[in-house]
């Protein structure tokens, strides 16, 4: 089963744009981290839309069915999909539109670094970290 996350960026235009990634959720971290740790980076990432995996860099993979997490396989892109993302005026009100039945993660970028928060199903709320 897959481990649904949410990346939540605010863009160099104020915008904050949440992109849905289907799977690996619980790896996420490290990868943004060490990936995407630019403005310039994460806007690149946002071009992108959502995403069934997150990779390492967001050139298109030759093989676009690996999930080695090199490459981001992109719904769009390498699927044929519609572009799909969503567009809030703030963080906390990306935040109130999870589906909170299917995600599990969030990973917030904030403006320097990312921030993670975890699901904690029995009470109900977000939790700081993993």
């Amino acid at each position: 089963m897959a481990t649904r996350s949410i990346l939540i960026m605010k863009k160099e235009n104020e915008q904050i744009q949440a992109t849905y990634v289907h799977s690996d959720g619980d790896d996420h971290l490290p990868i943004l981290q060490n990936y995407y740790s630019t403005q310039q980076q994460v806007e690149e990432l946002c071009k992108l839309g959502d995403l069934s995996v997150l990779g390492r860099t967001t050139g298109k993979s030759p093989d676009q069915t690996s999930h080695d997490n090199e490459y981001c396989i992109a719904y769009h892109r390498d699927r044929g999909a519609e572009l799909k993302y969503d567009i809030y005026n703030s963080v906390e009100e990306a935040i109130s539109d999870v589906n909170t039945e299917v995600i599990v993660y969030l990973y917030i970028w904030e403006g320097n670094s990312w921030s993670v928060k975890k699901r904690d199903y029995k009470r109900g709320v977000w939790k700081k970290g993993k």
